[in-house]
């Protein structure tokens, strides 16, 4: 009953809600006809994609996305990630020069829906194939050969606009038929963005003849002087450039902003004190303002890469600092390029030390999204690492940055994988001279190997640490870096495979038992039978220390694999020549105790043999105690007695005393 009763309550209330709902409904549409769209944010097309990817935290144990989930087939070294990516990359080139070459073997629709660049090139060979409209298409596709064959088609009768385009495309690009391609990011990726610093400009007829035909109009000019001079300062044709820019001047031509931004990267070129660029960069940007050309972050990146430049440290900090006053108050904030230029400035490796980065994280910190307004931006955070690691030797400022570039997208802003290698060697470089081993250890196993492999020098930093950590713990760690030290590609080099040893020798040397020792022996092993197959491939064998292979022969014996040991021993007696030095007394001598231990009469002469070559033990002493040790047949007697002569008779001598 009670229940029925609340029933009917409810719907008594709802029923009024309605009501009021109704009435409201009823005036408001009195009061306008209008329909009112409530508003909403608007969505792209992966969006929601967006929204899944930022649910999922990334995986260390997974290797990157483009290899595939094989352990067998990820690679594990520098090189051999070098060697996948381009593989891939190799075959889409080789996919492109099919659709290219051979086109007519597509019969069927490579996509659907249709991909337009999945499309073989259209191929012209006559002027009635061409129009203006396809002239413009082949600009903006970036594609010089083919602009200029239907540029030739139509014997040039485009109009004004279509030629200043020609001529912008052609000073971009240098004339080049090869420019670099958005569809190949992984090879790009590998490659350096060298800084031009000669004279690489092509003397194209055909940007001379565009030139003076555009220069003869006087709507047309100022683009045409404007083009041909951001290109010649692009490609370093100094003369040619400066020369545009004073006839401009005199001819009161304007120039734009981007134009005034190349000619001031010409500055350090231009002059060669430092006063006299100075003047000409306040000279220039006295111009701008003078003819009422606003300027950008372009023209402060510019000026900030000139002061770069300047020998005199202390008049670069004050102009750049006042410089960067000047442009704020104008709202024109720096962007990463600038901050990247203001650490060449103020953090030289000779010049006094600077806590400038602290104040960049400060204000980069404080903003909500980091974006590409400069192609040198991506040279910020692999240079600001380095400044943070080998000129402050500041941990915070190197966590502050690493944490700056993992917050939302600022990943991308890093560069290619070249500047991502040299960012993680620094930062992993100065996490190892100022924390613990333990919070090394976190970060590098969360790195290594699916982010970073370590190179050839940071993997020897880290063997040292070792050295001069607790015993134990070096104990611990030392297995997994042997084993990465294979894993790496790392057996052929001298240095880390001397130290390495060292530490299984020395430092880390476990009690006798351990199965450490049996660890140690089949490292040794892998190291060896890399060597003998490497050397059978190169036509030119490498020279080796001699103490690498003696402290691998050490360890083989104490990993109880003689028989292993002996085919070094021999090596070392028998190839003399394509090795470096001799072995450690110390250790031909364990190495000759092992041998007399287990009777093993070949062994114990070549260790005799090696001594006596090199005069490192008394070979007296060594001939007694294999006659006290070990019964010597006749030949092997007489072998012996050619490697000490007089030495082993005075041993007998003194046995029948």
């Amino acid at each position: 009953m009670n229940s029925l009763r609340a029933k009917i309550v409810d719907r008594k209330t709802f029923r009024n809600v309605v009501l009021q709902l109704q009435s409201l409904s009823t005036t408001s549409a009195e009061i306008s006809d209008e329909v009112q769209i409530p508003a909403r944010k608007e969505r792209g097309p992966t969006d929601i994609l967006h929204a899944l990817e930022s649910t999922l935290s990334r995986d260390p144990t997974a290797p990157d996305y483009k290899y595939i989930d094989d352990p067998y087939l990820i690679p594990s070294s520098l090189s051999k990630k070098r060697v996948y990516s381009l593989a891939k990359e190799s075959g889409k080139r080789a996919a492109k020069w099919i659709l290219q070459e051979h086109a007519d073997l597509l019969k069927s629709k490579l996509s659907e829906p249709l991909v337009y660049a999945f499309l073989p090139p259209d191929k012209y060979e006559n002027k009635s194939q061409v129009s203006e409209e396809i002239l413009v298409k082949m600009i903006k596709l970036g594609n010089v050969p083919n602009t200029l064959h239907v540029y030739n088609l139509l014997n040039g009768n485009v109009s004004q606009e279509t030629k200043q385009a020609i001529l912008e495309l052609l000073c971009f690009y240098n004339s080049s038929e090869e420019q670099k391609s958005s569809d190949f990011p992984e090879e790009a990726s590998y490659q350096v963005d060298a800084p031009i610093t000669k004279n690489t400009w092509t003397n194209n007829p055909e940007v001379e003849k565009l030139f003076g035909e555009l220069c003869q109009d006087e709507t047309t000019a100022p683009g045409a002087y404007n083009a041909l001079i951001c290109g010649t300062s692009k490609y370093l044709k100094v003369d040619k450039a400066w020369s545009l820019y004073n006839e401009c001047v005199q001819k009161r031509i304007p120039l734009a902003t981007s134009t005034y931004n190349h000619v001031i990267t010409l500055v350090p070129v231009l002059k060669d004190n430092n006063e006299d660029r100075k003047i000409l960069l306040t000279s220039l940007l006295q111009a701008m303002t003078k003819n009422g050309v606003k300027p950008n972050i372009g023209t402060l990146n510019a000026v900030l890469k000139s002061l770069s430049t300047f020998t005199v440290q202390l008049m670069a900090k004050e102009f750049s600092l006042s410089l960067l006053a000047e442009f704020k108050s104008i709202n024109i904030n720096p962007s990463l390029a600038s901050y990247y230029y203001l650490l060449l400035i103020f953090c030289r490796p000779t010049g006094t030390p600077s806590n400038i980065l602290l104040e960049i994280l400060d204000e980069l910190e404080k903003r909500e999204e980091l974006k590409i307004e400069d192609p040198s931006d991506t040279s910020f955070f692999v240079n600001a690492m380095e400044v943070a690691s080998k000129h402050m030797f500041n941990l915070n400022a190197g966590d502050r940055l690493h944490k700056l570039l993992m917050t939302k997208d600022n990943y991308k802003l890093l560069g290619g994988r070249l500047n991502e290698s040299v960012y993680y060697r620094n930062y992993l470089q100065l996490l190892l001279q100022s924390e613990s081993i333990d919070q090394f250890m976190k970060v590098y196993n969360y790195l290594v190997p699916h982010v970073y492999i370590p190179e050839p020098a940071l993997m020897r930093d880290i063997l040292e640490m070792l050295e001069v950590n607790d015993k134990n713990k070096a104990m611990e760690l030392l297995p997994q870096f042997s084993s990465q030290v294979v894993m790496f590609d790392m057996l052929d080099r001298h240095q880390i495979m001397k130290f390495l040893f060292k530490l299984m020798k020395h430092v880390c040397c476990p009690p006798e038992g351990s199965p450490l020792h049996e660890l140690y022996a089949q490292s040794v092993w892998t190291f060896w039978t890399y060597q003998k197959e490497v050397s059978q491939k190169r036509l030119q064998r490498t020279m080796w220390p001699a103490n690498v292979y003696g402290s691998a022969a050490v360890l083989l014996v104490r990993g109880n694999e003689f028989e292993k040991m002996l085919n070094i021993l021999e090596y070392l007696v028998k190839s003399q020549d394509s090795v470096m030095g001799a072995i450690d007394p110390k250790d031909l001598l364990e190495i000759f105790t092992a041998c007399i231990e287990r009777g093993h009469v070949p062994g114990v002469l070549a260790c005799v043999e090696y001594a006596n070559d090199f005069g490192l033990m008394d070979t007296g002493s060594m001939s007694r105690a294999i006659k006290n040790n070990i019964p010597l047949s006749e030949s092997q007697e007489k072998r012996l007695i050619e490697l000490v002569g007089e030495e082993l008779s005075s041993a007998k001598a003194t046995q029948r005393t």
